[in-house]
């Protein structure tokens, strides 16, 4: 036999890629199987299927129970005994398993070789029977006694690809040895770790790969268990006048005040922290609901709570830079009033820390503040006393998380908190206000 090195590379190279290939595509099947799909993915699996499914075909008909068997699993139970339940197992994971199998041999162990024993045949005889199954397969989806997928016919393909490349290529000769030469005896025993090597790599892989999946079919399980409560979740969010009703029945609570000469709390109290993405972000939106539904009416109090040292008595916490920031949001104030304190309060959300005393300081001159008055008033008694004042009050009401609304001494839920319908329905008896439902935290 003519030995075309090249040809059997080239050979090789292609059943790798058609195994690679096979892969990708049975674990996407797993996937779809599954359930563990997002009903709006614009993944290729997806749109392929998408397209297909205008015409002869859909994913979601060939993969929703009947492209399975049942495999006999024996039970032990004290009450009853033996016995045998079925197992099901998809035949998109049997391709699966299968391809990741021809993937990690192929890789491991390589191209075959002459005078290999007749077990290092066995790839090319499990790779027929899976193209006869194949076949067979296809017969049916072509024939209309099973439900056609292209991703399926893809699948198959690849696994003509793949049997063929194994059956073309050339087993790769080694020259200079006889049969019977410790060099020959050598190779053998370590072509036989190699291939013990592979098997227990292939093991490993499709053991954990069923875990995967038995630990997502799990999850998708309980996220159904708790759709019933989404949806009363949802319910609540749109009665606006419940939710308001709900907030009033509490009782309210003194809010501890700030010091002497500092701004009363209004109706509205937020405490919130510089460096907190959800403060930031509960920032835009709430501004943006109060000033439509109250008409630019609507009289806030901006409170601070930082997990820094400086401001929490030694608490150790992620938020080391909102101490320094709230400083310079009442430092403002001390120097331009409370016109002051909203530009700062605006640029410190809209940018990041850290905030060492220079950029501090150079943020108050871009808004208009005298820099060495901004300075003294950052480091002067009257700004730690009111943040001290802050953190000793949200401590006192036990918020252990921003940001925290009150409205009229009593803390807006989190099912109101960014709810345009619940303002609404406290500003003008639960009428819905219209241009509201686009503000989002997610969009911003």
């Amino acid at each position: 036999m003519t030995d075309h090195p090249l040809r059997s590379k080239a050979l090789h190279a292609v059943a790798v890629a058609a195994a690679l290939a096979g892969v990708w595509v049975c674990g996407e099947l797993v996937r779809h199987d599954a359930g563990i799909w997002p009903e709006a993915s614009t993944s290729l699996f997806n749109r392929v299927c998408q397209v297909w499914s205008s015409g002869v075909s859909m994913c979601d008909t060939a993969s929703s129970g009947g492209a399975a068997i049942g495999i006999p699993i024996p039970t032990f139970s004290a009450a009853h005994g033996i016995g045998v339940r079925r197992m099901r197992m998809p035949l998109a994971f049997i391709g699966l398993a299968y391809f990741v199998t021809f993937a990690i041999w192929l890789t491991i162990v390589g191209r075959r070789r002459e005078r290999d024993p007749w077990w290092r045949s066995m790839p090319r005889t499990i790779a027929v029977a899976g193209a006869i199954a194949s076949a067979l397969l296809l017969t049916r989806m072509v024939t209309g006694h099973s439900p056609a997928c292209i991703w399926c016919m893809i699948a198959h393909g690849l696994n003509f690809v793949l049997t063929g490349s194994l059956l073309l290529a050339q087993p790769l000769r080694t020259p200079g040895t006889e049969c019977t030469s410790p060099e020959f005896a050598g190779r053998r025993v370590a072509r036989t770790r190699l291939a013990g090597i592979a098997i227990a790599a292939a093991v490993l892989a499709v053991g954990g790969m069923w875990y995967h999946r038995h630990e997502q079919l799990a999850l998708a399980r309980n996220i159904r268990s708790l759709t019933p409560y989404r949806d009363l979740v949802v319910a609540l969010r749109s009665d606006g006048n419940l939710l308001a009703q709900e907030h009033y029945l509490a009782a309210p609570v003194d809010i501890p005040p700030r010091p002497e000469g500092m701004p009363l709390d209004a109706s509205i109290v937020v405490f919130t922290d510089y460096n907190c993405p959800a403060c930031r972000c509960n920032d835009r939106r709430l501004h943006a609901i109060l000033d439509r539904v109250f008409a630019n009416d609507a009289h806030v109090t901006v409170r601070h709570v930082s997990r820094c040292r400086a401001c929490a008595a030694g608490e150790p916490g992620p938020h080391a830079a909102g101490c320094a920031a709230a400083y310079a949001a009442e430092a403002a104030r001390l120097v331009g009033g409370d016109e002051a304190f909203e530009r700062m309060h605006a640029a410190l959300f809209s940018a990041r820390g850290p905030w060492p005393d220079e950029r501090l300081v150079a943020l108050a001159e871009k808004i208009g503040l005298n820099g060495p008055r901004f300075r003294t008033a950052l480091h002067g008694d009257a700004v730690r006393a009111t943040i001290s004042a802050d953190v000793a009050a949200a401590q006192a009401l036990g918020v252990d998380a921003v940001p925290a609304v009150f409205l009229d001494g009593r803390r807006v839920g989190p099912l109101s908190a960014d709810n345009p319908l619940f303002w609404k329905a406290v500003a003008a008896g639960g009428h819905d206000a219209p241009g509201l439902a686009d503000l989002s935290c997610a969009a911003n």
